[in-house]
């Protein structure tokens, strides 16, 4: 089937509002290119409101030329039906990633979330610093309904803003009437839920709202229905970051914080402010992440992920179902239930009927309130200590403190599919706390101290005696009994027990957080649960605490069904520099500039210097090594032509 000059290959979706296809164009000498064509149905062409809305979607985003941007190539109209043909990206959207590593017990790096949501920015502040180049007026682009699904993330490591589909100019259009929402309730900002104009800085709610859920495993503010959503988003305090996963680092919380606050002058300025803030959380931290570490996790999430499943990532949730469309009075919503009757957060979600929260994009047409008069504030009482209860727990502590095995969180098990796909060919870990449960390990008694023998990278390594590296097994609880009342499980259940059981399990722990690599894997962010095959693991750790850097290596030997602990406490001590020749000077440490100073903390084990010798003004590279007790770190650089 063609359309336009454009071969139609497959039909990806089909929604109440469009089809979305695979498609590619051919020209001389056997060239072609793969890109995706959504068409609008047929009985919608008669709708002018709805053509109008394609048509400026169309006009708006052609005008948007930049690489984290999806791009629009070509706009048509073939048998009385328009369509619009754009880039084909090879990846997932963000949704279907974060959810895939929560599947296989990985969640995504917090240095990788920060970066993704880097790249995101760059795309949204050109979109709202975009210009009419006939008067040079800005065009006051505002997205209206970033999300998870609409970011998506290429095999190369590249993130691009999509579906502009119910984006809004400053100059007006078909999608200024007022008291109309369009988008998704749990991303909305407040200001926006209250009727009052999108602009750049709900955008930048909503991305703050992305970056929550990453790092927390669910969403700022949740409910069982569409008008419980709203009003948490309007009245509910914020879960921090810290509450539901501990080991965040507290300058990445305070950004977070700042990005959803309600008031939107006390957001962030602009997307690149937003953008500047998360760049300097990665220097601080020392992580220095781009696209390349980025494309690494998607290739290994999705390793032979086949042409059409990718494109159906860029058919919108309004394309994939019909879009839902709720005329909600905010002046007289229902009465709140009573907080005995507010289910946790992990039933909420599941058993949500409603499309709150589920990805899709949503038109809200709110009544208007009489002239003179508030809606009045409608609080869900208790919600607040219900979603408390259920979605925020307390973190493994550091040291040698360790969670019961009752309390670990499980390897995920994936669900069957028609044709199976491989088996992982690396060791994965336990699965995190998910956007449906939200929930956080509970805090755990102190294990046996049983001591391994790990390998450092610094060549006299500390000894767990000195609290640096120590490996405890886990104690092994009495059998859990089922709940009152709980279902039997299914036959398939005790088939996933055994399987669990020949795996090893290893919790890693480190005071500061600090990332994990097992296997020269990148795992993620400690304290973490990993779930691996028995035998012989090795567990790289690395981390900052803002000024200086660490590393440590272990080797560990684990058996089927071994629990076992492993913890990194490396010692922070005051050295003072001193090489040859005399005057070398010390410009930076592991990355970190220094003011001149030769007296510095430093944890023990080997540092990257760079230095610059004074007489000939050379740069040069050196390493030293803080041995424990010792006062100095010594260092030597041969000048010699």
């Amino acid at each position: 089937m063609e359309m336009g000059r454009y071969l139609l290959v497959r039909k990806l979706a089909t929604g109440g509002m469009a089809e979305v296809f695979l498609a590619k164009t051919a020209g001389p000498m056997g060239f072609e290119k793969l890109l995706v064509v959504k068409r609008i149905l047929p009985h919608l062409a008669e709708d002018s409101q709805f053509v109008e809305m394609f048509l400026s979607e169309a006009k708006l985003v052609a005008r948007l030329d930049h690489p984290n941007i999806v791009q629009i190539f070509d706009f048509g109209m073939e048998a009385d039906a328009y369509f619009i043909a754009m880039e084909y990206v090879e990846g997932p959207n963000l949704r279907s990633l974060f959810k895939r590593a929560l599947q296989q017990g990985r969640p995504i790096p917090l240095e990788l979330v920060v970066r993704i949501v880097c790249l995101a920015c760059e795309g949204l502040a050109y979109a709202h610093e975009l210009v009419d180049p006939r008067t040079g007026e800005p065009l006051g682009v505002v997205h209206r309904d970033i999300s998870t699904d609409n970011l998506l993330v290429s095999r190369a490591g590249n993130v691009k803003v999509m579906d502009f589909g119910i984006a809004k100019a400053a100059n007006g259009g078909p999608h200024t009437r007022s008291g109309v929402l369009k988008g998704k309730l749990s991303y909305m900002a407040p200001e926006y839920l209250k009727g009052q104009p999108a602009s750049a800085r709900s955008d930048l709610y909503a991305l703050g709202v992305v970056l929550y859920e990453l790092v927390a495993g669910r969403k700022p503010f949740e409910g069982e229905s569409d008008v419980q959503v709203m009003r948490a988003v309007l009245d509910e305090p914020l879960v921090g970051v810290r509450e539901l996963r501990p080991e965040t680092p507290e300058t990445l919380a305070r950004i977070i914080d700042k990005a959803l606050a309600r008031d939107p002058a006390e957001r962030y300025a602009s997307c690149r402010e937003l953008q500047s803030a998360l760049d300097e959380v990665l220097f601080q931290w020392g992580q220095r992440v781009g696209m390349r570490e980025i494309g690494q996790l998607v290739r290994e999430l999705f390793p032979t992920l086949p042409s059409d499943e990718l494109a159906l990532a860029q058919s919108t949730p309004s394309v994939r179902s019909a879009s839902a469309r709720i005329s909600t009075p905010v002046r007289t919503p229902a009465p709140a239930p009573a907080p005995s009757q507010v289910p946790p957060a992990a039933v909420m979600e599941a058993a949500r009927p409603s499309t709150a929260g589920t990805g899709f994009s949503q038109t809200i047409e709110l009544a208007p309130a009489p002239p003179q008069r508030r809606a009045p504030r409608l609080w869900l009482a208790g919600l607040s200590l219900v979603l408390l209860a259920a979605g925020v727990g307390v973190g493994w502590s550091v040291h040698t403190r360790s969670a019961p095995s009752s309390a670990l969180p499980a390897p995920a098990t994936p669900a069957p599919t028609p044709s199976p796909g491989p088996a992982p060919s690396a060791p994965t870990t336990a699965a995190a706390p998910s956007p449906e449960s939200g929930a956080a390990a509970a805090p755990s008694p102190e294990p046996s101290a049983a001591a391994a023998s790990p390998e450092t990278s610094a060549a006299a390594a500390p000894s767990p005696e000195s609290g640096a590296v120590a490996a405890s097994p886990e104690p092994t609880p009495a059998a859990a009994s089922p709940e009152p009342g709980a279902a039997a499980p299914s036959a398939p259940e005790p088939e996933a027990g055994s399987e669990a059981l020949m795996r090893a399990t290893l919790r890693v722990e480190s005071t500061p957080p600090a990332q994990v690599r097992l296997n020269d894997k990148t795992m993620g962010r400690t304290p973490l649960a990993l779930s691996v095959e028995p035998g012989t693991v090795r567990i790289e750790v690395s981390g900052t605490n803002g000024k200086a850097r660490f590393e440590r290596t272990a080797r560990l030997q684990l058996k089927a069904g071994e629990k076992r602990v492993l913890s990194f406490t490396p010692k922070l001590v005051s050295v003072t520099l001193r090489g040859r020749p005399d005057d070398m000077t010390v410009l930076s440490v592991d990355g970190q500039l220094l003011n001149g100073e030769t007296q510095v903390m430093l944890y023990e084990g080997r540092h990257q210097l760079s230095l610059r010798h004074g007489p000939t003004g050379r740069n040069y590279s050196s390493d030293c090594e803080v041995r424990s007790g010792e006062k100095l770190c010594k260092f030597f650089v041969r000048t010699d032509p």
